[in-house]
């Protein structure tokens, strides 16, 4: 019984035991990246009265769980609600982000997150993809 032998076993083995600590980070860059754009995109949208909706416009990106999250928090304006109401506290801060967004029974919707999150899907996914090609293709 004969032995054969593979030429560059160890190296290849070892490219690919690197490849999810690469993708990884690589991905993480990508949807960082992508996170910004569609940020930007949803503040450049937001209806400006006082600038304090644009301003309230976050990202936040999990290195842990690759995922992107773009909300809106609570903008600083300074208003507080002077009684309860049904869905906030006396006392605490404005949201408004969510009757801009959806409207309500007096106002208009008026959306820039979900249409700003549609316009950059294409995006963010040809952007993943490149980063899948370049790992499994080994840079």
């Amino acid at each position: 019984m004969g032995r054969s032998y593979v030429n560059g076993l160890k190296e290849e083995m070892a490219r690919l035991m690197e490849a999810p600590l690469k993708l990884r980070e690589k991905t993480f860059k990508a949807l960082e990246e992508r996170a910004e754009a569609i940020r930007a995109d949803a503040a450049s949208r937001a209806p400006v009265r006082t600038g304090a909706l644009r301003r309230s416009v976050k990202k936040m990106v999990s290195e842990k769980t690759l995922t992107a999250k773009i909300f809106c928090d609570y903008p600083d304006t300074g208003g507080r609600n002077k009684r309860k109401t049904r869905k906030q506290t006396a006392g605490s801060r404005r949201y408004y982000a969510f009757a801009v967004e959806f409207g309500t029974k007096k106002a208009p919707a008026k959306p820039f997150l979900f249409p700003a999150a549609r316009a950059g899907e294409a995006a963010t996914n040809s952007a993943l993809e490149a980063v899948l090609k370049e790992v499994a293709e080994g840079d």
